[in-house]
């Protein structure tokens, strides 16, 4: 072998480098979008509102109005966000007397039930943890928007003296990833 071969040797090995190099790069590049690609969509935070803490996947806007529900006149604070095309929202409302609280919180679910356009829902019970432990009513439904969308619907209403505490998410559909969180870390103070 002369000189010459040997440069031919040295040029193919280069070469291999370089493709080998090349090759771990891609390998590389496809790691990091693959890992981006798992990244969570959903940013979830804690907040609160009025008594009430649970999870939102994304930074809410907050709201105050008065409304009339079950022949009262109520103030209702609220906050919600949208993420990944599911609104989701937390209200709080207090009544006067304790004993017209179950009366408010069932004008209010039929008022909701009304306004889906929403067939029977699926009714079963929802228990709120934390200082102030308590049972309410979940219900899972199928309605109607007003330009004729299916719109799916879990809501929950926790009643607790005078107080009365309302979550809802609206979507096409809701996966357990985008409720689980929602719900499953509801926290009365």
């Amino acid at each position: 072998m002369g000189a010459l071969d040997m440069k031919k040797f040295n040029a193919n090995a280069l070469s291999m480098n370089a493709k080998g190099r090349y090759r771990l790069g891609l390998l590389g590049l496809i790691m990091v979008l693959g890992l981006a690609g798992c990244t969570p969509a959903l940013n979830w935070r804690a907040v609160n509102l009025d008594g009430v803490s649970t999870w939102l996947p994304c930074k809410p806007d907050r709201a105050q109005r008065e409304l009339e529900i079950g022949g009262q006149k109520i103030q209702m604070e609220m906050m919600g966000c949208e993420a990944q095309g599911v609104m989701y929202a937390v209200s709080h409302a207090k009544v006067s007397i304790s004993s017209e609280s179950q009366a408010v919180a069932a004008a209010w679910q039929n008022a909701s039930f009304k306004q889906m356009l929403a067939g029977a829902p699926q009714q079963s019970v929802f228990q709120a943890r934390g200082e102030k432990p308590a049972t309410g009513q979940f219900f899972k439904l199928t309605g109607t928007r007003s330009n004729g969308q299916v719109l799916k619907a879990q809501l929950a209403w926790v009643v607790l003296g005078t107080e009365i505490y309302h979550l809802a998410m609206y979507a096409r559909a809701i996966t357990s990833d985008q409720a689980e969180p929602f719900f499953s870390e509801v926290k009365i103070q």
